[in-house]
């Protein structure tokens, strides 16, 4: 009888010694893809990385969505060498892309008009190349609008993005991906 309770505390000791194993498996490989990943938000913007399929990756991202969450505005940033930036715009399906679209900071004009790259069923998409100058009047404005011309009646459309977190959130990415 002894021998048999003694197998019986032996056999439960294993099988906890197991299981306490497969859940710090489980739980290293659940950590493990969480220090892959990382989403931090500065006010209106958020700095999302992952290196899960190689060198980390970060940007600087803000999104926009109408009433059924559906986004329709999206910029993404990557800080490059010396103060520029470099990064992608995805805008409404609507536009006219041979206009492209043009930016300000605080209703002034930044650069020259973009072009547009791409559209598909995502929506527009434009390549960012932002000068040092241009990162200086992000960091320190308010607003950025961007202005484009919809496809179907010409009118002009203009889209609004906070910059408040904005100085913020590139500083961080630039530390996350030294």
């Amino acid at each position: 009888m002894k021998t048999r309770t003694r197998n019986i505390i032996r056999s439960a000791g294993i099988a906890a010694l197991i299981a306490g194993c497969v859940i710090a498996q489980s739980s290293s490989t659940i950590f493990a893809a969480l220090a892959q990943s990382l989403n931090e938000t500065f006010e209106n913007w958020q700095v999302l990385c992952s290196s899960q399929t190689g060198p980390r990756r970060c940007v600087a991202s803000q999104q926009q969505a109408g009433p059924q969450r559906q986004r329709f505005l999206a910029v993404e940033l990557i800080p490059a060498a010396g103060n520029t930036l470099t990064g992608t715009l995805a805008l409404p399906f609507d536009l006219q892309a041979e206009a492209g679209a043009s930016l300000q900071v605080d209703d002034r004009p930044i650069g020259r008009p973009l072009r547009v790259r791409h559209c598909g069923p995502a929506g527009c998409l434009v390549s960012l190349q932002l000068d040092s100058a241009t990162t200086d009047k992000l960091r320190m404005g308010t607003t950025l609008k961007i202005l484009a011309t919809r496809a179907d009646n010409g009118m002009p459309m203009v889209y609004s993005l906070s910059l408040e977190g904005f100085a913020a959130a590139i500083s961080r990415v630039t530390v996350l991906t030294r």
